[in-house]
């Protein structure tokens, strides 16, 4: 017997109806997102790929042009072109040991003459330490008449990857010339390093990369290397010389060909990393399903209840009155109508039909029963109205005032990242700085007076200066300087200037001092708040090209900036200084991107958009606030706000004696710079030091323990070298000789500004670039402070 289902009731329908609607906007809403953000993730994990592998190809094209450069030291080195001359064989027993190759990582060295024979080859295998034969498969390239020796023969050089039956090998062909790069060419010096399975283990573990290099044409080459060579070599006739693929969930790899000397690919890089850009991904996709499901099923259950409570159940109840009135034949029963909706619409239409059934009077009474409800609904609708309208005001309010802080603090972040970058290009400028400096100053003294190149050095040291100064801008713009706050009166400060800043804007504009009475000082260092005035009125001069007025005021302002409007300050009395000029004044986009930098409405060649930059971060840096007021045609006015402090009692300088800038202590100089080391070396030694050296952390401390029984009064690092930094190494060194004084070095003065940070009161640091006297008696400060709190060796005096 078949049982008999009847029509669906309301409920059930509506279940249905929102089961589906939820079903497909979760499809919907999936298959979106899984569109867009899987194609972003793809794209994402692509360019960090290619961007791993970029970098992977400079780690392998800066060990060979490192072999390159210390091979033309080699070359270029007065034995090594008196050896090819004379065949002297204390150069091969005292030079060319098996040391040498070791510490230049050496598997190849050949001395060649000018007719391409062999005056001294060697191979050595480093990982056995021991000497091999020179491979065969290197004649091929290095005939006499090939393109590697003939090029050397006239003074040039070549570097690059050949391809031996032992393997890859980096060579460098260098010109055997003087050490004043003088001739005649006497021959040829050939240097090679194996592209070995331990060169390659070390450059992994230098870029963080698994990094595979390999033949593409082998019989035992992996499919994924095969596939990535067919690429590759499609992609040189596209001009894409990269290939990524992901190897499997975990992993992708990026590819690039290895180009021999003579510009053939012949070996195939692979840089594998792992995938964790796509494991967020599917991540990240999984949760938005998740999410979307659960949201959905909570609405559905929600709407349902809500409908089942206000509508369903209103309905049924309606439903059954009338049914029972239908039953009962009594006129006189009512329908219990709630709320003011379409269901209590329908439940006052059925009593209006029984009251109009009943009598004509009771049909009356309804009507303006039923107006008054009217009226009073539209009130209430009223008054609900003016509430919403009352309530979007305030939130339109609310919204514009977070737009605003947003904005600060977009603009707060953009400049602290761009602030980064120039602190970084500074720190690598001043190492270059640094050397060129010193060896412009020792090169200075060793020449006599009048001498013609003195003069050229002279406009050497200038430009180094310049650009030692930009360098310093770049750290005062990136907040990076060290800052040597105090109190100061800015009345003072201003009216200090004000004879130079007289004559640096020329007699056609008038500058107008107003201090105010009884200013309370600040606590800035004062070269920064120079810095931050000259900047103000030298960017007043150049609004003004047909002269004009230029006003200075200070005056004390009472929480003129509130807290929570911009981030960082804080509530209080602030001291204000005000730069305005009767120029041309901006229009509001110039303002929107005033205080960034290298942004300038100015000529080329007229300024560097690093001003008003400048201004910004000293300011910022200070716990103040710089903000502009401007119309094009009406001048323009700069406010600095800075927080106001209570004056202290000054207190004299203590007197110090002339400083000692000769010893014959012992000092440890580790530096990564090569040109830079030398520089400390030779100067120290000059001035009566004995000096060891070491290029890292890792070689200080081999030179440490080799030399255990002697002391070490100083040691002198810089803080970023490879494998291990200043920091890691002063600290190992505080173990094992605890009285040993630490002075650190740096291009990036966040170094110093961290240990400063951390408690360290016995930290000495000097910056770079710094000069060679600047050095001595940097050391010498360092070395009495050790002599006055632990017994060391007396110094000898200039």
């Amino acid at each position: 017997m078949n049982k008999i289902t009847g029509p669906m009731n309301l409920r059930e329908k509506t279940a249905i109806i929102l089961l589906g609607t939820v079903m497909a906007l979760v499809g919907i809403l999936y298959l979106g997102a899984h569109w867009v953000l899987g194609g972003s993730f793809a794209s994402l994990e692509h360019n960090y790929t290619h961007v791993n592998t970029s970098r992977a190809l400079n780690a392998i094209y800066d060990e060979l042009a490192g072999l390159s450069t210390t091979a033309e030291d080699w070359a270029v080195w007065d034995e090594s072109y008196s050896f090819v001359q004379d065949r002297n064989l204390s150069f091969i027993e005292g030079t060319l040991a098996d040391g040498a190759f070791a510490r230049n990582r050496l598997n190849l060295m050949l001395f060649l003459d000018t007719s391409g024979a062999l005056v001294y080859g060697k191979g050595y295998d480093l990982e056995a330490d021991k000497e091999i034969p020179v491979p065969d498969g290197i004649w091929t390239h290095l005939a006499p008449n090939g393109p590697l020796v003939s090029s050397a023969l006239q003074s040039n050089s070549a570097s690059g990857l050949v391809l031996l039956p032992e393997g890859g090998l980096f060579i460098a062909v260098h010109p055997i010339l003087t050490s004043e790069g003088g001739g005649p060419v006497k021959g040829v010096l050939v240097w090679g390093r194996y592209l070995s399975p331990a060169l390659v283990d070390s450059l992994s573990v230098k870029t963080r990369l698994g990094l595979a290099i390999v033949e593409p044409h082998r019989k035992d080459t992996p499919a994924d290397l095969r596939v990535a060579d067919e690429a590759l070599n499609e992609g040189l006739r596209g001009d894409k010389t990269l290939f990524v693929q992901p190897l499997n969930a975990k992993s992708v790899a990026g590819y690039a060909f290895l180009k021999d000397v003579y510009g053939t690919p012949v070996l195939v890089l692979r840089a594998e990393m792992p995938r964790s850009i796509y494991a967020q991904g599917r991540t990240t996709l999984l949760y938005l399903l998740g999410m979307v499901i659960f949201v959905g099923v909570v609405g559905a259950v929600a709407t349902l209840l809500l409908l089942s409570k206000f509508v369903l159940s209103r309905l049924a109840h309606l439903n059954s009155v009338v049914r029972s009135i239908a039953f009962s034949n009594d006129l006189s029963s009512r329908v219990v109508a709630t709320g003011s909706d379409e269901i209590w619409q329908l439940g006052t239409g059925i009593n209006q039909m029984l009251a109009s059934l009943q009598q004509a009077q009771m049909r009356q009474q309804a009507e303006i029963a039923l107006k008054k409800a009217n009226e009073d609904l539209d009130k209430k609708v009223e008054a609900r109205t003016a509430d919403l309208q009352a309530a979007n005001q305030k939130l339109e309010a609310e919204m514009a005032h977070r737009q605003r802080v947003e904005a600060q603090f977009r603009q707060s972040q953009k400049m602290e990242v761009v602030g980064r970058l120039a602190g970084g290009v500074a720190h690598d400028f001043n190492n270059i700085l640094t050397a060129i400096l010193c060896y412009c100053q020792l090169a200075l003294i060793d020449l006599p007076q009048g001498h013609r190149a003195a003069r050229h050095l002279e406009e050497v040291d200038k430009a180094a200066h310049r650009a030692a100064n930009l360098t310093k801008q770049l750290l005062t713009f990136s907040r990076h300087q060290p800052v040597q706050a105090k109190e100061v009166d800015v009345n003072q400060l201003v009216m200090g200037m004000h004879g130079m800043l007289r004559r640096l804007i020329g007699e056609d504009v008038e500058l107008v001092t107003l201090p105010a009475q009884d200013l309370l000082p600040v606590k800035v260092d004062p070269s920064h708040m120079e810095q931050v005035v000259l900047n103000l009125v030298v960017n007043g001069r150049d609004a003004m090209p047909k002269g004009g007025t230029i006003t200075i005021r200070t005056s004390i302002a009472h929480d003129p900036l509130p807290s929570g409007q911009i981030p960082g300050i804080k509530p209080g009395p602030y001291v204000m200084v005000s730069v305005s000029d009767t120029g041309t004044g901006m229009s509001d986009q110039v303002k929107a991107h005033l205080f960034e930098p290298f942004f300038t409405t100015k000529g080329v060649g007229q300024g560097t958009g690093l001003g008003l930059a400048t201004c910004y971060g000293i300011v910022r840096k200070s716990g103040g606030h710089i903000e502009v007021d401007s119309k094009e045609g009406q001048g323009t006015t700069f406010r600095v706000y800075l927080p106001a402090v209570a004056a202290e009692s000054p207190v004299a300088p203590e007197a110090t004696d002339q400083p000692i800038l000769r010893g014959t202590e012992t000092v440890l100089v580790v530096e990564d710079e090569p040109s830079v080391r030398a520089m400390i070396v030779q100067v120290l030694r000059e001035h009566g030091y004995k000096v060891m050296e070491a290029r890292d952390g890792v070689e200080a401390l081999e030179v440490a323990e080799a030399s255990a029984g002697e002391p070490i009064h100083l040691l002198l690092t810089d803080m970023v070298m490879p494998r291990m930094g200043g920091s890691e190494l002063a600290a190992r060194f505080r173990e094992r000789r605890p009285h040993t004084r630490m002075l650190f070095t740096s291009g990036y003065t966040e170094h110093l500004l961290a240990q400063q940070d951390g408690g360290e009161p016995d930290v000495q640091f000097i910056q770079k670039p710094f000069m060679p006297l600047d050095l001595v008696r940097k050391v010498r400060e360092v070395l009495d402070r050790l002599q006055k709190g632990t017994p060391s060796q007396s110094p000898v005096k200039q």
